[in-house]
């Protein structure tokens, strides 16, 4: 070979060493850009995580207390039913009471009335 044919051999070998070393620098470039992103996901997905996990928490304390309202409402509903028939059976004893008075009472009357005529 000839010495101008090696130089410019030498001189495509250096350009394509050069165009592989701006290439392999713009891929570090990207590589770190890329690396960033994925370091900004992986906290921001460590704190939605850890979000979720508190929201988890506030759900199952909610749970608990939803149960524990459920159980005393429960209670207070069975309490106030046995109430309510209690109060029902003490009305109807006062209707009874009444509707007995009221009879002692027109039976009165007519005894008075009696009296009075015999009386006169």
């Amino acid at each position: 070979k000839s010495l101008e044919s090696v130089e410019n051999e030498k001189e495509t070998l250096q350009r394509t060493v050069d165009d592989l070393t701006q290439t392999n620098q713009d891929l570090s470039l990207e590589i770190n850009e890329t690396q960033s992103t994925v370091d900004e996901i992986t906290i921001e997905m460590s704190e939605t995580k850890s979000t979720v996990d508190e929201l988890i928490q506030i759900n199952e304390t909610l749970e608990l207390e939803l149960d524990e309202s459920r159980t005393i409402m429960t209670h207070e509903s069975q309490s106030w039913e046995k109430e309510k028939n209690k109060l029902i059976k003490e009305k109807q004893v006062l209707i009874e009471e009444r509707t007995k008075l009221k009879k002692h009472l027109r039976e009165s009357e007519k005894t008075l009335v009696m009296v009075a005529n015999h009386k006169t």
